[in-house]
């Protein structure tokens, strides 16, 4: 399957999956508050599960908080809506976003397919501490790695 997406995507991680709050902004500068959850993230956008059925495509502001990230804004516009009930699965572009933390979310999602890459092909290092996505990363190769702490 090729990629279409500019961005590498992170998948739905543990500390992702924190329920959020974004505000939603129709085309008549309504806003409100919807809770969802983060299912994968890249520099260029994301996908979340919202708990509301949304329609049509407004734009949206959402403050942001990732392990290993400062606090951040974005701003986007919802590219695809799936509602399903009472929920909708949506698909965010951004269309502001912070620089330095576009940066941090491209070198995250490209440091998550990389260490992919070293897991599938059995590399001897796979995890290490300057990883720009150990803040985030769960996976059992990084945990054989990390030091239990010492009983005394």
């Amino acid at each position: 399957m090729n990629e279409r997406r500019k961005h590498k995507r992170l998948p739905v991680l543990k500390d992702m999956a924190e329920p959020i709050e974004l505000t939603m902004i129709d085309s008549h500068f309504h806003s409100r508050q919807v809770p969802g959850v983060i299912t994968n993230l890249s520099a260029g956008g994301m996908d979340l599960v919202l708990m509301e059925a949304i329609k049509g495509t407004p734009s949206l502001k959402l403050n942001m908080h990732l392990p290993g990230l400062d606090r951040f804004e974005v701003e986007g516009n919802i590219v695809w809506n799936r509602p399903k009930e009472h929920t909708s699965v949506v698909g965010i572009q951004f269309t502001k976003i912070d620089p330095d933390h576009q940066k941090q979310l491209t070198h995250m999602g490209e440091a998550h397919w990389e260490c992919e890459e070293r897991i599938r092909n059995e590399s001897q290092t796979i995890c290490f501490h300057g990883c720009a996505n150990w803040d985030l990363c769960e996976k059992p190769a990084k945990l054989k790695h990390v030091k239990k702490p010492s009983i005394a």
